[in-house]
């Protein structure tokens, strides 16, 4: 079986499209299902297994590529190698209202394109509900890209034109992009080059598409009738807004963000690779974002406050830089503040990731090949969550063979979330106790 097919066949695939820039031979075509899943062109295909060497849902080797302490960087086990931390927002107030908890990246992005530290961003913007890949190279195009995706993102496929372009580029991934590019620079060293700052975002999760038709069916919008769909933004921490066409002409519908929780059950929606990831806060990043949910935060600020993690000199320096340009504004925060505000993701990615791994080794669950240290592995309340969440998965992916997965009850749909919530939050405060954060 040809590398990346064994990879969709065990469903490994994120649907990152790595595997379609890394193919020298452009024999691979990305086609849109639960995620966008990868197909080879026998005729094209010379068999030298690089779409496979570079996929980040196969393969998890973080501790491969993050450097040790040099100094000037720490390590904490939690989220990885980093230079610093800080709370920052946009100081120009439409990128901070309507960018996501407050429009940070815009911001930095911004500031590297004026100052020419960069040529040009790999960003998501969307055409209804699509992603569209772009190397945005102005101002107007960056804004065009703000906010949340909450789909399926193809991102990597964008690095093969940029190894076609000449000039210094950003990329603004999720932690699994980032790890798919950074495989991939091992194969075209020149693309290491060429991007010269890693803008990484903490994922909790992937979604596939099941999720958003799923959302769009409660509100009676057809997927085809959208015309926009934005996340995020109009505040912090924002609103979700549908512009969709109808018999009567165009209609808006918006809820609060906070509603999105409702449509997710938990760990229901998601590519099964998610519940392999070790990484929530974007460890190969040179700057990694998310949102700082914090009480000292949330009491105040309707606007929108980045958490931010730098991991490189470079980072620390490119985010100094646009404050003192007067891009935006930035203080210290801490490790300890970003586990207050990440403590569900962290012990999903971190805490809980051994049993995970060893319930799915006990059940036969095809897994990736893992080759991290597992931060702890722990209790039998552990192993229990450990259980229920991989057995709802696999519940899931009967589910979407029958072709039922946005048909599930809204009820249902609650139930599983708040049972994965409680589950966490009781592990983690189990963590606490033992001493383990």
């Amino acid at each position: 079986m040809k590398g990346i097919q064994k990879v969709v066949k065990e469903d490994l695939c994120i649907g990152c499209g790595t595997c379609y820039s890394a193919c020298p031979f452009g024999a691979i075509s990305l086609t849109k299902t639960d995620v966008f899943v990868p197909s080879i062109d026998a005729a094209k295909c010379d068999d030298c297994g690089l779409c496979e060497f570079s996929c980040p849902g196969f393969h998890v080797d973080y501790e491969r590529f993050v450097p040790k302490e040099d100094g000037k960087t720490r390590w904490n086990s939690l989220i990885g190698k980093y230079v610093d931390v800080y709370l920052g927002y946009a100081k120009d107030h439409y990128i901070r209202f309507m960018g996501s908890s407050g429009g940070m990246i815009s911001a930095i992005l911004l500031y590297a394109l004026q100052n020419k530290i960069i040529d040009g961003a790999l960003v998501v913007s969307m055409k209804g509900i699509n992603s569209q890949i772009m190397i945005a190279r102005s101002t107007e195009e960056l804004k065009k890209a703000m906010g949340s995706k909450y789909l399926p993102v193809p991102l990597n496929v964008g690095l093969r034109k940029i190894l076609g372009m000449d000039g210094n580029f950003a990329v603004v991934g999720l932690p699994c992009h980032l790890l798919g590019l950074t495989r991939m620079t091992l194969l075209y060293p020149a693309l290491a080059t060429k991007i010269v700052l890693r803008l990484g975002l903490f994922c909790g999760r992937g979604f596939d598409y099941h999720f958003v038709n799923s959302v769009l069916k409660r509100l009676g919008v057809h997927p085809t009738s959208v015309q926009e769909i934005r996340f995020r933004g109009y505040g912090w921490p924002g609103k979700v807004f549908v512009n969709c066409t109808s018999e009567s002409g165009n209609r808006e519908l918006h809820f609060d963000y906070s509603k999105l929780g409702s449509f997710s059950g938990g760990y229901l929606f998601l590519p099964k690779r998610c519940i392999f990831c070790p990484d929530h806060t974007a460890e190969l990043a040179d700057i990694s974002f998310g949102d700082a949910w914090l009480k000292k935060i949330k009491q105040v600020d309707s606007q929108g406050t980045s958490l931010m993690i730098t991991r490189t000199a470079l980072g620390d320096k490119i985010l100094w830089g646009a404050v003192q340009d007067g891009h935006v504004k930035v203080s210290k925060s801490s490790v300890r503040d970003v586990i207050r505000s990440q403590y569900l993701q962290l012990d999903f990615h971190k805490l809980s990731l051994a049993a995970r791994c060893s319930v799915a080794r006990t059940l036969g669950v095809k897994m990736p090949l893992i080759n991290i240290e597992n931060t702890c592995e722990r209790s039998i309340f552990t192993t229990f969550s450990s259980f229920v969440l991989i057995a709802t998965q696999t519940a899931y992916r009967i589910i979407k063979k029958l072709g039922v997965s946005e048909e599930l009850p809204k009820p249902l749909v609650k139930i599983c979330g708040m049972l994965h919530f409680l589950l966490g939050m009781t592990d983690f405060k189990l963590a606490i106790r033992d001493k383990l954060v």
